[in-house]
């Protein structure tokens, strides 16, 4: 079975706002709204997001873009390749730390390797 990259997108203004990975969609958004309306987890600017998604009356779109192999170096090399590309585009992702400090120190390698 394959798995997806997926966005979440803000339904207000089509922002990106989380990239993942996951080989059931309908399920994963379930998973995350569920832990949104709940306002656990250690991400709380992700859960943050959600819960005033929620409050709003709204949940977050997503979108699959990248079909993947479903083993997991195929799924986090797909993901981190999403998330550094919307990183470069200034996007104000909500994805952990780990994930945003590694998409940010790659992107910022690249622009210094095209600048000399």
């Amino acid at each position: 079975m394959g798995a997806h990259v997926y966005e979440l997108r803000d339904p207000r203004n089509g922002a990106v706002r989380y990239v993942g990975v996951s080989a059931n969609l309908a399920t994963r958004l379930i998973g995350h709204v569920s832990v949104g309306r709940r306002c656990a987890g250690p991400n709380t600017a992700f859960h943050a997001w959600i819960a005033d998604l929620l409050v709003l009356g709204l949940r977050p779109q997503i979108v699959p873009v990248e079909a993947v192999d479903d083993d997991r170096v195929s799924r986090r090399e797909a993901e981190d390749r999403w998330i550094r590309k919307h990183v470069r585009r200034g996007a104000h992702l909500v994805n952990g730390r780990r994930e945003i400090e590694t998409a940010f120190r790659a992107a910022h390698l690249a622009r210094v390797r095209s600048a000399s």
